[in-house]
C-alpha cells in the first residue's frame, strides 16, 4: 500500500503550480503538462509527476501561461499572427502552433 502522507506534499505543490495559470481550467492544466510525458501518465508516480510540473513551468522554457492575442489568421499561408501586443506580435505557421498542447485556436486567449 502507498504512503498516504505522499497526498498532501503532492497536491501543494500541485497547487502552487496551478496558480502561475489561474486562468487554466483543471483539466487544461492537466493535459497541457501531462501531454509533455513520454510514457502514459497512468504508470507515473507523484514524485516523478511534480518533475514534469518543474520541467514544464521552467522559466527557460516557452511561456506557459503568458496570456496573448490572435490578432489575425492567414489561411491562405497557414499563419497565425500572435504575441502580447500587436507590435510584438509575430507569425506562426498554424501547424507548429497546432502541436502545441497549450495553444488552443478556438479561443479568445492563447498560451506560448
Amino acid at each position: 500500500m502507498r504512503d498516504e502522507k505522499r497526498i498532501d506534499p503532492f497536491l501543494d505543490k500541485l497547487k502552487e503550480y496551478w496558480h502561475k495559470v489561474p486562468d487554466w481550467r483543471f483539466g487544461q492544466l492537466i493535459c497541457n503538462v501531462l501531454g509533455t510525458a513520454k510514457i502514459d501518465p497512468f504508470f507515473i508516480e507523484e514524485k516523478d509527476m511534480i518533475k514534469l510540473f518543474e520541467e514544464y513551468f521552467k522559466p527557460d522554457q516557452n511561456k506557459q501561461g503568458d496570456s496573448v492575442q490572435l490578432f489575425e489568421l492567414d489561411f491562405q499561408n497557414k499563419e497565425a499572427l500572435i504575441g502580447m501586443d500587436e507590435d510584438s506580435a509575430e507569425w506562426y505557421p498554424i501547424e507548429d502552433i497546432d502541436k502545441k498542447p497549450y495553444v488552443n485556436l478556438n479561443k479568445e486567449k492563447y498560451y506560448l
